[in-house]
């Protein structure tokens, strides 16, 4: 495995472990080392929003998508931030994007389905 394999991996574990604040910063000194890898950006995302650290994880996944990356994970993750936000209609668009992005998933028509629902009554 390469070193950015291997320190994704470990970040992983911490979170999967319940210790979101110690997998973060785990992520971050990472980063700091110029271990740069996707991988390791789109999990310190996942960790900050659980976290609740909202801004900087919209940035990590925004970061992400402006590599042009192949995955539509990117932008579930991202769409269900703005939906924390109440942003819906970015929302909406961000989910749009990602099943335009990747492979069929049944999650995003249920995502998007399910904000244009909370739309209609409030």
């Amino acid at each position: 495995d390469s070193v950015e394999n291997i320190f994704a991996q470990l970040g992983q574990d911490l979170a999967a472990g319940g210790h979101l604040e110690i997998a973060r910063d785990f992520y971050l000194d990472a980063l700091n080392r110029k271990i740069k890898s996707h991988e390791i950006i789109f999990h310190l995302g996942i960790v900050e929003q659980e976290l609740g650290i909202i801004d900087s994880a919209i940035e990590r996944f925004k970061s992400l998508i402006e590599q042009d990356l192949p995955t539509s994970a990117i932008y579930l993750q991202l769409g269900e931030l703005y939906e924390t936000q109440g942003q819906q209609d970015l929302a909406i668009e961000t989910y749009a994007l990602g099943e335009a992005k990747g492979p069929p998933d049944p999650e995003y028509e249920k995502r998007r389905f399910a904000v244009q629902l909370a739309n209609k009554f409030n």
